[in-house]
This record gives structure tokens, C-alpha cells and sequence, in this order.
């Protein structure tokens, strides 16, 4: 369960997050979860995002989210091998959203 601020963006239940750092590639990010559209039905959305470390400990990407190009950044704020915290902030046309991850390896 992830939980937040807003039910609309925050809140999904069973939202899958991965990172990814291929060698010599762009580090991947991805997001997929369920959510109510606009109908009324349930849709699983799926967000791929590229980025790279422009700074050490902030991530830059860019990518799709719902047809929707968009930039965010992530601020590595705890990196341990069992849980991370993220700062992360981005743009989305004129909506600029911000938030905090707590994410571990177990419930």
C-alpha cells in the first residue's frame, strides 16, 4: 500500500516501483499502478521514465506518464540496502507536483 497526501495520485494499492542502471545506458525508472480513470473503470497505468545522474544523489529523468511527457527529479536522500528515501519533485505541462518515498525492500 502506498499512502499520501492526495487519494487522486498518492494512494495505490500494490504500485510497483524499479529502478534500473544498465551499463553504458540511461537509469530507467518505472512505476505501474491502478487507478480510476476518468469512466469510472479500473486502468493499470504504466509510467517509463530515462534519466541520469547529473549531480551525485539526484536523478534526473524524463519520460511518459499517460501520454504526457514529463520531467522529474529525484533527491537519493537514504540509500540503504534494504530501504531508500526519495525526495522527488517534477513538472507535468503547468502542474508541478512534489512528494517523499519511503520505499524497503519488505512490508
Amino acid at each position: 500500500m502506498t499512502y499520501g497526501y492526495s487519494d487522486l495520485y498518492d494512494c495505490f494499492d500494490c504500485q510497483i516501483l524499479s529502478y534500473g542502471f544498465p551499463h553504458d545506458k540511461p537509469i530507467e525508472y518505472g512505476a505501474l499502478y491502478d487507478l480510476v480513470a476518468a469512466n469510472g473503470t479500473s486502468i493499470w497505468n504504466k509510467v517509463y521514465m530515462e534519466g541520469e545522474e547529473l549531480e551525485p544523489g539526484v536523478i534526473t529523468y524524463i519520460g511518459e506518464n499517460g501520454g504526457l511527457t514529463n520531467t522529474q527529479r529525484f533527491y537519493f536522500l537514504i540509500n540503504e540496502l534494504e530501504t531508500q528515501m526519495v525526495y522527488y519533485c517534477g513538472d507535468l505541462l503547468t502542474w508541478h507536483f512534489e512528494g517523499l518515498l519511503i520505499q524497503s525492500k519488505y512490508p
